[in-house]
């Protein structure tokens, strides 16, 4: 699984699975107020990261 993340500095993360097909760029202009963890292309479903920054998932 690949992932993008979208840094605002928050302490609030958003998880976003994307659908078939997609990746980080369809969602260029996304504008939140929280982190924004993007996950796509489900080829392989291993991913690394690390929620301890998060308060709230």
């Amino acid at each position: 699984m690949k992932q993008y993340l979208i840094n605002k500095n928050s302490d609030e993360l958003l998880l976003f699975f994307t659908g078939w097909g997609c990746d980080e760029y369809e969602f260029e202009h996304l504008d939140s107020e929280f982190d924004v963890l993007l996950l796509f292309d489900y080829s392989d479903l291993n991913f690394n990261f690390v929620f301890s920054k998060y308060k709230k998932n």
